[in-house]
């Protein structure tokens, strides 16, 4: 097996004389591995990084520095601006979210914008700019990589004059630092060749796919700055908002004078509050203010409030009442919940808070877990806990803001009855959890859930009970069902950890979503630009987003626990085909796929007919239900999907209702159909045999089964066994069995 590392982990090694014809770029046929560029001026590039190399015969010694990030030339534009035309090279995804461009102003300064920004509902990633001397291209994919918004950016400065009214820049995502190698250059057929053991037990062989390069500009100046300030929130998802310079935030930071106070504007806010009790602090007003500012402007998160924390000082009055309640007389950070109750704390001076910087928001996870935790303990332990308090609770527990669940920080952990079971999910939480303590002193310290599965299904049930008999939309309602209705993946697994038993509560719960269907469009659409927003602050501002396909999957799995369910869900499926949620034949596959033959054929039959009577042509009236539904598929698809599920069904009928005259006339009209759209389909054939032998027309039968023998040889869909079958089923015929 071929062992590939990245340039990064190349060792150095060392060369002279140049063959003529070596200048030009080599690349290897592996997509993983990488580009060299040889120049005419004794340099050489690897992907995006350059060096200098030495040539002696055939033997080339190549050693490389950091190298370009952009390839830029000049071209004509056809403005008084300077247009900006970004290619993607041919081996990379061109991503503008990691992308900056800067220019000088007329006050000389350099201003930068997002290309993500600029390049928005662009289809050919063309933006102008100001004209300027000197074009600066920042390559901020080290962000990417790392996910560390603060890791360095690379900035290229490209000395371009102001009379330039156009250039091409072509980005690479992938780029390599100082190494050195060793390769063997073979003049007859162009290739480099490398032997170096920690690439590749392999040799790598480069052919060289262009000539050299004398269009492209260097850039003047080249450096890494850290701290550099993203103009967009390209970490948090793929659906960035547009950007929008005139949006302001929800809320803002403010000091509260007193505690009580601190605690109010929390719960105004949805926030925590992280208090600083500092007895021994002498500097701690000075602390403060530096931690404070800090916060302000590094507290940012993905939610829709910009902040997670109020910050507040103890004063010298609540420290003797912090005291009473038996915290330590040492400096500590407590995180309360907006109802004073205490989820962390740890030693720490503020100076140490601001250097540790321990509010910021990707080091803050557990604790909002542990907010979690203390919320559903205080609410949900209580069975007569008001119903929408209940619903707040069981959103946050479906963890939508994708924070680590509260199956992470159980006081107790529910056991399944196997041992082996129970021992590897432990040994995956606590894998889990030793990534993310390393932010915490006093991990010990963090609130545990003491929530009973017993408990929180109650209050799922008690919830769905109370919602079953709406004649209106109840959106909270509505949301907690749509974050909840992928059973496999809802509150009660992302908290216990432990597989989940629907019950009839699920079925109302997803039954809800079908009778509303329509109702929960109209809402969604009457939120104004909700395009604009990631998936959280989306859920934050009532979007109620749900897939009709987990609603089907959680209707089968109820059936399958209760076969008593069976009316139920039937009626689930007629509100969703009545408010456009599912389809008829989304109806027909859950009868067939559970063995409902009577039920699958009566609906198939029902549809059948409704689809004929649009036009007596088979082929016309498909054409007319296709055009009209399915236009977003293929017709070859479509027309297959539809013989596939008539031959389906009328097997079906043939082999568990033989009896039934009525489906039996039904089902031979339906496999003729098959056979119509599929004529060479031997299994299709197959089934039409039998139906015809089964209707007294035997030789015609024979013939048809005849004709599906001899389509068995082009056939590349079945398998030996069933092959066999259908001979064996003309044998059959043919002596009139």
């Amino acid at each position: 097996m071929n062992k590939i590392l990245t340039l990064c982990a190349l060792f150095p090694l060392v060369a002279v004389a140049q063959p003529s014809d070596l200048i030009g770029v080599y690349k290897s046929k592996e997509a993983r591995q990488f580009q060299l560029r040889i120049n005419a001026d004794n340099t050489v590039d690897a992907l995006m990084a350059t060096g200098t190399y030495t040539a002696k015969d055939k033997n080339i010694s190549l050693q490389f520095g950091t190298g370009n990030s952009f390839r830029v030339v000049k071209t004509q534009g056809t403005t008084d601006q300077l247009t900006l035309t970004f290619k993607e090279a041919d081996i990379n995804m061109f991503d503008p979210r990691f992308l900056y461009i800067g220019y000088k102003n007329s006050k000389g300064e350099i201003v930068y914008e997002s290309a993500y920004n600029k390049l928005q509902g662009q289809d050919d990633y063309t933006i102008e700019i100001p004209r300027t001397d000197n074009l600066y291209l920042v390559n901020a994919y080290g962000v990417a990589i790392t996910g560390d918004k603060k890791a360095a950016v690379i900035i290229e400065e490209y000395l371009i004059g102001k009379n330039t009214s156009g250039v091409e820049i072509t980005f690479d995502t992938e780029n390599s630092v100082s190494s050195e190698l060793q390769a063997t250059y073979n003049p007859e057929k162009q290739t480099l060749t490398l032997n170096d053991k920690s690439l590749s037990s392999n040799p790598i062989v480069f052919s060289k796919v262009l000539a050299a390069d004398a269009q492209a500009l260097q850039p003047a100046a080249t450096e890494k700055v850290k701290q550099w300030k993203h103009l967009i929130a390209f970490d948090e998802e793929k659906d960035i908002p547009e950007f929008n310079p005139e949006k302001k935030a929800l809320s803002t930071l403010k000091q509260a004078n007193s505690l009580s106070a601190a605690l109010a504007a929390a719960k105004k806010n949805n926030r925590l509050v992280a208090l600083l009790y500092q007895p021994n602090n002498k500097n701690a007003t000075n602390e403060f203010k530096e931690l404070f500012e800090w916060y302000e402007q590094n507290g940012e998160t993905v939610l829709t409030d910009p902040y997670l924390f109020e910050l507040y000082l103890a004063t010298a009055k609540e420290l003797k009442s912090l005291k009473a309640k038996g915290l330590t007389n040492e400096d500590q950070l407590i995180i309360l919940t907006s109802e004073g109750e205490v989820i962390y704390h740890e030693p720490a001076t503020i100076a140490q808070v601001l250097a540790d910087e321990t509010l910021e928001y990707n080091r803050t996870g557990l604790l909002r877990t542990a907010a979690k935790a203390s919320l559903a303990d205080r609410v949900l332990s209580n069975p007569k806990a008001p119903l929408k308090e209940v619903v707040k609770v069981l959103i946050a527990l479906s963890n939508y803001t994708q924070d680590p669940d509260v199956q992470l920080l159980l006081a107790a952990r529910p056991k399944t009855g196997d041992a082996e079971t129970d021992e590897d999910k432990q040994a995956t939480i606590d894998y889990h959890l030793e990534n993310l303590i390393t932010y915490y002193k006093k991990p010990e310290n963090l609130y545990r859930l003491r929530l009973t599965p017993e408990q929180l299904i109650a209050q799922w049930k008690r919830v769905v009970a109370a919602h079953k008999a709406d004649a209106k939309l109840d959106t909270d309602f509505a949301l907690l069902a749509s974050l909840n209705v992928e059973i496999n993946d809802n509150f009660f697994t992302k908290t216990f950890y432990l597989n989940y038993e629907p019950t009839t509560a699920d079925l109302e719960a997803g039954a809800y979503l079908l009778k509303f269907f329509k109702e929960i469009k109209a809402h969604n659409d009457a939120l104004k630009d909700i395009g604009d927003y990631t998936y959280i602050q989306r859920i934050d501002k009532g979007y109620i987003a749900f897939n009709t396909a987990a609603v089907e999957r959680t209707l089968k799995a109820c059936y399958d626990l209760d076969k008593a369910t069976l009316p139920e869900v039937k009626k689930a499926y007629a509100e969703g085909i009545k408010n456009g949620a599912f389809s008829s034949l989304d109806y027909i596959d859950f009868l067939y796929n559970q063995d409902l033959t009577t039920d699958a054929a009566t609906a198939f039959d029902t549809y059948f007919k409704n689809l004929m009577a649009t036009d007596s042509n088979l082929i016309a009236a498909l054409d007319n239900d296709f055009t009209t539904n399915n236009p977003e598929n293929s017709w070859r698809y479509y027309k297959m999907l539809f013989a596939n599920r008539a031959n389906n069904i009328a097997w079906k009928v043939y082999e568990d209702q033989p009896n039934n005259k009525a489906l039996m006339a039904e089902a031979y009209r339906w496999a003729k159909a098959a056979v119509q759209l599929e004529p060479k389909s031997p299994y299709y054939l197959d089934t039409l045999a039998h139906l015809m032998f089964a209707h007294g027309d035997k030789k015609e039968a024979v013939a048809t089964e005849e004709k599906a023998v001899s389509l068995l040889t082009q056939d590349e869909d079945g398998n030996a066994e069933q092959k066999e079958e259908i001979k064996k089923n003309l044998i059959k015929m043919k002596q009139g069995l």
